[in-house]
């Protein structure tokens, strides 16, 4: 789904101001990460993620800790699985 950029680009961010990584690491990642991510299937963020986020959260959300990103995730997983 779209939003694996910005979440993976975040985390490396994150992890550059919690000095876990250095501004090298950084770039390589970011390259590695723009190179690699043009070779998957990335699913658009439509209302039907949503509304398919949505029913998990009503399935699941009162047992699970599902969180808005998971359930956006597994969503989209779910619909593409569905149509192959």
């Amino acid at each position: 789904m779209e939003l694996v950029r910005i979440e993976f680009m975040s985390a490396l961010f994150r992890k550059f101001r919690n000095q876990e990584i250095g501004s090298r690491q950084l770039s390589d990642a970011i390259s590695g990460f723009k190179e690699a991510i043009a070779f998957f299937n990335v699913e658009p963020l439509r209302w039907t993620v949503i509304r398919e986020a949505e029913s998990l959260l009503e399935k699941y959300g009162k047992t699970q800790r599902l969180r808005t990103l998971d359930a956006l995730y597994l969503g989209a997983f779910s619909l593409v699985t569905e149509n192959e």
